[in-house]
C-alpha cells in the first residue's frame, strides 16, 4: 500500500505544502525548554518542492527543500513566503479594526 501511494504522488505532484499546527504552549524535555523545532518534509522522486510550515508557541517555522532543476533559488520562495504572510496578517489585522458605526 505505502509503495502504491508513493507512485501515485511521485507520478501526480510537483510539489508538496503542508500546515502542521503544533502545541501553543512551550513544551519541555528532560526538564530543558524545547526553544526552536526544525520542521521539513522529505522530497520523493520527481517532486521539485516540499514546503512545511510548523507552529509552536509563538513561533511559525518553515521548512523547504528544493530541487536543483527548480528555476528559482530557495532564497526566492522563503521571500515570497515571507511576503504572502505579511499581506495575510495586514488582511487580517485590517479586519479586527473595529468599524465605527455609520450614523
Amino acid at each position: 500500500l505505502l509503495e502504491m501511494q508513493n507512485n501515485f504522488l511521485c507520478e501526480k505532484a510537483s510539489g508538496v505544502l503542508t500546515n502542521v499546527p503544533g502545541p501553543v504552549h512551550e513544551r519541555q524535555m528532560n526538564g530543558a525548554v524545547i526553544e526552536e523545532i526544525a520542521v521539513f518534509v522529505p522530497a520523493v522522486s520527481s517532486i521539485g518542492m516540499t514546503l512545511a510550515t510548523f507552529t509552536y508557541g509563538q513561533m511559525l517555522s518553515v521548512g523547504l527543500v528544493l530541487d536543483q532543476a527548480v528555476p528559482c533559488s530557495a532564497e526566492d520562495v522563503l521571500d515570497a513566503f515571507v511576503h504572502e504572510l505579511e499581506a495575510y496578517e495586514a488582511m487580517v489585522a485590517e479586519e479586527e479594526v473595529p468599524k465605527e458605526k455609520e450614523e
